[in-house]
């Protein structure tokens, strides 16, 4: 498996690509992410009521080696490894057909073992939003829009064309968007279920939808469909989803 983060390539597969090994990997495989509750204990019987679970952050480890073949490589190697998310930012780990924005925890001082040839490092990571990410889709309206991960997905609607008073949007279930905000043929809405609410050109505006019904496609069929009223143009995206 090979990695990457911030410009630096993590390879499970002594590729030789890159100076760092991966030889234990922990938290980025299905089931990485842990549940927690807020319980209330019954009065005067046993047990509690039953509460919703919700994901906790996933915490990602990995160590390896650091090969290299002179004591300035080995040193420029480490410099890189220690700068790593050093701003306290968040960065995308990818790997595996998956990714996440993922935090710095520790990255304990490696340890040399060979002066300019073998150091050994550890990286831990978290990543606020337990869910991992893979392959992006995109249907058109009224196609069922599906993904293929294990766990339900946020969708993105992109709208284009012309309405000077607006439009409706209508997925499964009979849920809708309504926008009141006109739009121009220049400036395509996308309606972010990720992210939250009506985004233009980057930046969300407020005030600008009168109904919101946010809704999620699941893991496989049946998928979900998406249709919006007058000749506008709408495109879906679907970003498979998995824990």
């Amino acid at each position: 498996m090979l990695f990457h983060l911030e410009g630096l390539k993590f390879d499970g597969g002594l590729s030789g690509t890159t100076p760092f090994t991966v030889s234990e990997m922990r938290g980025w495989d299905v089931g990485g992410a842990e549940m927690h509750r807020q319980r209330d204990a019954r009065p005067g019987t046993h047990g509690a009521f039953p509460a919703r679970g919700y994901l906790t952050d996933r915490a990602v480890e990995w160590s390896g080696l650091v090969l290299t073949d002179s004591v300035e490589e080995q040193q420029h190697a480490l410099r890189q490894l220690s700068g790593l998310l050093a701003q306290g930012g968040t960065g995308q780990l990818a790997g595996a057909g998956v990714w996440a924005e993922v935090e710095r925890d520790e990255i304990p001082p490696p340890q040399i073992e060979v002066p300019g040839k073998i150091a050994r490092y550890t990286v831990k990571l978290s990543a606020p939003d337990a869910r991992l990410y893979g392959t992006t889709r995109e249907f058109a309206a009224g196609e069922e829009a599906i993904q293929y991960g294990n766990f339900p997905a946020r969708p993105r609607i992109i709208v284009s064309g012309v309405a000077a008073a607006g439009y409706t949007i209508t997925g499964p279930g009979g849920r809708r968007v309504v926008v009141t905000r006109a739009l121009s043929a220049a400036q395509p809405h996308t309606i972010d279920f990720v992210k939250g609410g009506l985004w233009i050109n980057g930046e969300r505006i407020m005030r600008a939808i009168t109904i919101y019904q946010p809704w999620e496609v699941g893991p496989g069929v049946p998928g979900a469909v998406t249709t919006v009223t007058g000749s506008l143009t709408l495109r879906v995206q679907v970003t498979d989803t998995y824990v």
